[in-house]
């Protein structure tokens, strides 16, 4: 029996804007322009550099590790190091508001729907301080037991270890979590191997195969869809 249900953010409980644009639009806010391709792919790059230093414990996923990577991005957009630690700081300053997270239409009603049923926690791949933020501006702190952001400790989604702790944090057996998210290896096979159920949020039915899958939200709505997990 289902007795905790842990969401993702965003593309499952929030719409965003995509990286490369919040990026863009970032910089551009400073006077500075660079086009979306080249922001996208110097994401990337960055991204499996920070990856690698992290790995090797090099750098841990906190705020000044965030900036490092910032800064690592920046430099990859041909910007002197000056620029670079200036700007990384106005980005992480700014990357919240940059995000212009909004719930989709059904989360609200979701949640208040659930908030008496199970208890409901979050396990995303960004900052915890920049969610809490966010929850605490669209009043959806109070739905919440637990918040798990990568940096709260130092892993990120798939590592076996943030599922350990999403079970810690539930209190419960593996098999009584549920875990609702949209990508495929961090939401849906990372928890499944980690002993819980899962059921993947496919808002534009691209995933073809035989998986648990929603195409939004509202099924959740359904006592007997969440029961027959």
């Amino acid at each position: 029996m289902i007795k905790v249900i842990v969401f993702d953010a965003e593309g499952t409980l929030f719409n965003s804007l995509p990286k490369d644009e919040k990026i863009r639009n970032i910089l551009k806010s400073q006077g500075y322009d660079r086009n979306l391709e080249e922001i996208g792919n110097a994401f990337h790059l960055s991204k499996r550099i920070a990856n690698l230093l992290h790995s090797n414990g090099l750098i841990k996923l906190d705020d000044s590790g965030y900036l490092l990577e910032n800064e690592i991005r920046l430099m990859l957009l041909r910007f002197t190091d000056e620029e670079s630690v200036t700007l990384a700081r106005v980005m992480n300053e700014q990357w919240t508001r940059a995000s212009n997270r909004t719930p989709y239409p059904e989360t609200i009603d979701v949640l208040e729907a659930l908030k008496n049923r199970y208890k409901i926690g979050l396990l995303t791949a960004g900052a915890i301080l920049s969610y809490s933020q966010t929850l605490k501006d669209m009043d959806l702190e109070k739905y919440f037991s637990f918040i798990i952001g990568e940096d709260t400790i130092n892993v990120p989604k798939p590592d076996p270890k943030a599922y350990a702790y999403v079970i810690k944090k539930a209190g419960c057996n593996a098999d009584e979590i549920l875990f609702i998210g949209d990508n495929m290896v961090n939401d849906y096979e990372g928890p499944i191997r980690s002993g819980m159920k899962a059921v993947l949020v496919d808002r534009e039915n691209t995933c073809k195969g035989d998986i648990a899958k929603i195409n939004d939200l509202t099924p959740l709505l359904d006592n007997e869809f969440i029961a027959k997990l």
